[in-house]
């Protein structure tokens, strides 16, 4: 895969009605979304109202600018190994430490091969054992205006409960489930119970056909939906 010669650049720009313009260098035109999302046949003019952080924003931000965004893109072309094989040391836990980043075999790219750990885990289990149990993990708003919200030590009472029913339920490491659900917190529960016990999940978009869920889960060979 050759690598992109420059970052597309995303300009955001407000318009009267209240929605917003989006452009890419690369797309032909802008899209427009509202609260509820994209609205493709309108437009507005674009390029009278910039929309920009606040300078608080920027100063919480991990990369705050684009000149440091184009300096992690860089290192990361430069220097592959050297830049994941950091971030994975600094910013995940093991319960094995790895030697190698990558190697190429014949079915691809192995990454970490020699580590071990656990992406539920490191999601849930690091953030509550660095301090921030009772933090907000998870921030979901409903269509009708409904809110909920889950600290990490609420989101790893759930994700467990829902591993064990699982496992209850015949699925070992290795087994396909298939997750046909709305888009709810029990959404990403169900996918962080997966990883937890090592079963392999399938997204199936809640409006596709019975059909198409069939194929899916055909595909996928799932043992449990």
């Amino acid at each position: 895969m050759t690598a992109p010669t420059s970052l597309p650049r995303i300009r955001a720009f407000s318009c009267p009605d209240g929605t917003a313009s989006v452009s890419f260098d690369h797309a032909e035109e802008s899209r427009v979304y509202d609260r509820r999302g994209i609205q493709p046949d309108r437009q507005c003019d674009a390029g009278k109202s910039p929309v920009s952080p606040t300078p608080e924003f920027v100063a919480k931000a991990k990369i705050n600018s684009a000149d440091a965004y184009q300096t992690l893109y860089d290192a990361s072309i430069q220097d592959t190994e050297a830049f994941w094989g950091k971030l994975a040391e600094e910013e995940l836990h093991w319960f094995r430490p790895f030697e190698t980043v990558y190697e190429k075999t014949e079915n691809g790219v192995g990454w970490f091969v020699e580590g071990q750990t656990n992406i539920s885990y490191n999601c849930l289990d690091a953030q509550i054992e660095a301090g921030r149990g009772d933090k907000v993990a998870f921030i979901w708003e409903g269509e009708p205006g409904d809110h909920r919200q889950l600290t990490y030590r609420e989101l790893h009472r759930e994700v467990c409960r829902m591993a064990n029913g699982l496992k209850k339920l015949g699925i070992e490491q290795g087994d396909r489930v298939s997750i046909y659900m709305p888009m709810t917190p029990e959404l990403p529960v169900a996918m962080l119970a997966c990883a937890r016990i090592g079963a392999i999940h399938s997204v199936i978009f809640g409006g596709f056909s019975a059909e198409a869920i069939a194929e899916r889960n055909n595909d996928a060979k799932a043992k449990l939906i």
